[in-house]
């Protein structure tokens, strides 16, 4: 192996090792309620299911506020070529005869017409009744899981909680 091929592979393992060195400093430093929270704010699965719960939050914010609004707003939008700028004029002469052609830039902008569109007040409120229900589930499982998490985490040492991460992950 050559020399300079040994040096990169030495400095990219020290570089690994500082910084694995530098997150388990980090953990030595945290609270043990820092810790959970740091831990389980990263875990894969209560990620995943905060996501879920927020989608379904969203899903009901949006769905109140067209409830409360009374209809619905349908886009109806099409591409259309635009001229901008200042105008390129040139000028033929034929004999007698002299035509002048001018021509703009252009460029394709998407413009959108919203028309309201009436709601069925008792199918929106059905679909609300399902999103609420999938919101409330959603979020109770986030809580359960986060729970879970914080609370195997929380009393751990920063060298265990420090492996549980790396383990977990």
């Amino acid at each position: 192996m050559k020399n300079s091929t040994k040096f990169l592979t030495l400095a990219a393992i020290g570089l690994l090792i500082s910084s694995c060195t530098s997150l388990e400093e980090k953990f030595q430093n945290m609270s043990h309620q820092d810790r959970a929270e740091y831990i389980c704010s990263r875990d894969r699965d209560v990620s995943l299911n905060r996501a879920d719960k927020n989608r379904n939050e969203n899903s009901v914010n949006k769905l109140n506020r067209i409830i409360s609004r009374g209809y619905r707003i349908h886009n109806d939008c099409n591409k259309i070529t635009v001229e901008y700028g200042t105008a390129t004029c040139t000028t033929n002469t034929y004999g007698d005869n002299s035509t002048t052609k001018c021509t703009r830039p252009t460029k394709k902008e998407t413009v959108c017409v919203e028309s309201p569109v009436p709601i069925d007040y008792e199918n929106e409120r059905a679909k609300m009744a399902g999103f609420t229900k999938s919101m409330l589930a959603a979020s109770e499982k986030y809580d359960r899981l986060y729970k879970k998490c914080y609370l195997q985490v929380e009393p751990l040492n920063s060298e265990s909680a420090y492996n549980f991460f790396y383990n977990k992950s």
